[in-house]
C-alpha cells in the first residue's frame, strides 16, 4: 500500500513537470503580437521563468519523478532479498 502511495506522489509530480515544460512554448504560441505592452512584457516575463526546469523535491533532498520511484523501488527490493537470505541463514 505505501508502495502504491509514493507511485502516486512521483507519477502526478512527474506529470507536473511534463506538463511546466510546455508553459514557455504555449506562452509564445498565444497572440501576443497584437497585445498592449504591459500584457507583452508579462508574457515575456513568463517565459523567461518557465525556461527553468521545474524540480520538486522531497524535503529539498530527493527529486519526486519517475526514475526516482524506479530507483526506490530497486533499493527497496535488495533490502528485502538480502533480509531474506540472513533469515534463512
Amino acid at each position: 500500500m505505501v508502495g502504491i502511495q509514493i507511485f502516486l506522489y512521483c507519477s502526478g509530480a512527474h506529470d507536473i513537470m511534463e506538463q511546466a515544460e510546455t508553459v514557455s512554448s504555449a506562452a509564445y504560441d498565444c497572440s501576443w503580437l497584437g497585445a498592449d505592452r504591459r500584457r507583452r512584457r508579462a508574457l515575456l516575463l513568463v517565459m523567461c521563468r518557465a525556461q527553468r526546469p521545474l524540480q520538486l523535491t522531497a524535503g529539498k533532498l530527493y527529486p519526486i519523478n519517475r526514475p526516482t520511484f524506479l530507483s526506490l523501488l530497486q533499493v527497496t527490493y535488495s533490502y528485502y532479498t538480502l533480509l531474506q537470505n540472513l533469515n534463512s541463514r
